[in-house]
């Protein structure tokens, strides 16, 4: 079946293991092995010939018709700006993180440092490791 491929959106499953949604003109595809992927990056807004297996709701692109596409580096390389991110991440500079984000952090890393000490622990040191933490973050 040929396809027009317009994106591919790397993803990660539940079990961690990593896949790609092939978005096309024709529909919505995944690839489950990085050698396909890799190749249907260099052909990003071509015609492909792929092998399509219907799993369920699912259209899987199991391989590439035709042989071996020649993969040209420089090709992907110009044409990853086209490359659509799962979700795009939130950057933030130190003084721009939520005070009830910096809160849990402090949280978090206060709980690391008393976690396994075999010395005793007075709530007064932990208050204070934990406003110490707040106050650098």
């Amino acid at each position: 079946m040929e396809i027009t491929i317009k994106t591919i959106t790397n993803k990660t499953s539940k079990t961690g293991t990593s896949f790609w949604v092939v978005d096309a003109v024709e529909g919505k595809y995944t690839v489950w092995d990085k050698d396909i992927s890799d190749q249907l990056y260099t052909k990003l807004g071509q015609k492909v010939d792929v092998d399509i297996k219907v799993s369920g709701d699912y259209q899987n692109i199991r391989g590439i018709n035709g042989g071996n596409i020649e993969v040209n580096t420089s090709n992907a390389e110009s044409q990853s700006n086209q490359i659509v991110a799962e979700e795009p991440q939130d950057i933030r500079v130190a003084g721009d993180v939520p005070s009830k984000d910096k809160s849990i952090i402090a949280q978090c890393l206060t709980k690391i440092v008393w976690r396994n000490r075999m010395d005793p622990v007075t709530p007064e040191d932990v208050l204070g490791t934990y406003k110490h933490i707040l106050k650098e973050l």
